[in-house]
């Protein structure tokens, strides 16, 4: 019904080598769907020359591989000047790191759980000179107001709330996520715990007694998650709100547009109430 893409990962920043075979030609392959959209916002996008099979707004462009691996045939076919990418927890792929040895490429990238990755994300990409420095900074002011308002202490009215990406499992965002920061600088007070993302039992989402649920729905309307949640036993039945867009299913610098989608619905459905 619902689904996210929770992009985390962990290991060391890659390195630039200089290579024996064969010379880099040019553009930017991205290995993950959250840096390509980031180039995208940065007005880079047609720097883009390989994706994964989920990025976004590149659809012309071939895919090279995913966030676990590399198409090594097609990686050399494109020679490209720098690859972007996001290394799963168990490390750097050692075939893209040998292809870097062989092609030449500057290798950069690292995990995305939330503002400060970003941060770092878009050093890397001025260091790169990948993107304009005004454009740059632009959206680190974004973000760095999101971290700003992380850092407010709650109000006794904070609403406490609960973000759902999916409901099959139940999947929620923890405060230690992309979506965990959005909800605070939104001012909510997150149910969910310290840590990533989880999978609750109806049981603890209705032990939760959240005064708001947050549907962050994508593309969907969001009506059966809504119809599902209300069927639930609540003691105090809370207000579902939705949050459209699939930009929140990414940990790129639209994070501020997500937050103001966020406080968009949050209006809107409060503004139905009183009407």
């Amino acid at each position: 019904m619902l689904a996210i893409f929770a992009a985390s990962a962990g290991c060391d920043r890659g390195e630039s080598a200089g290579g024996s075979e064969a010379r880099a030609t040019g553009g930017v392959v991205s290995l993950s769907p959250a840096i390509t959209t980031t180039l995208i916002d940065l007005g880079v996008g047609d720097e883009v020359v390989g994706r994964t099979p989920w990025c976004r707004g590149v659809d012309d462009r071939p895919v090279v591989g995913t966030l676990e691996g590399v198409d090594a045939e097609v990686l050399v076919a494109i020679r490209p000047a720098v690859v972007l990418h996001q290394p799963p927890a168990t490390g750097i792929d050692p075939v893209l790191l040998g292809l870097r040895d062989r092609l030449g490429f500057q290798l950069a990238g690292g995990r995305l759980d939330g503002v400060s990755n970003l941060l770092t994300l878009l050093d890397e990409i001025e260091r790169l000179e990948l993107a304009e420095p005004s454009r740059i900074e632009e959206r680190r002011a974004g973000l760095r107001d999101i971290a700003a308002r992380c850092r407010r202490p709650f109000g006794p009215d904070s609403p406490g709330v609960v973000a759902l990406h999916s409901v099959d499992p139940v999947g929620v965002a923890g405060r230690d996520t992309y979506l965990g920061e959005i909800i605070a600088a939104a001012g909510f007070r997150n149910l969910a715990p310290s840590g990533g993302w989880r999978a609750w039992s109806v049981e603890t989402l209705l032990g939760a007694e959240p005064d708001k649920i947050l549907v962050f729905s994508g593309d969907d309307d969001g009506t059966e998650t809504i119809a599902w949640l209300e069927a639930l036993g609540w003691s105090t039945p809370p207000r579902i709100v939705v949050v459209p867009g699939a930009d929140a299913f990414e940990p790129s610098t639209r994070m501020p547009r997500v937050l103001e989608a966020l406080e968009r619905a949050v209006a809107n459905h409060e503004g139905g109430d009183r009407g």
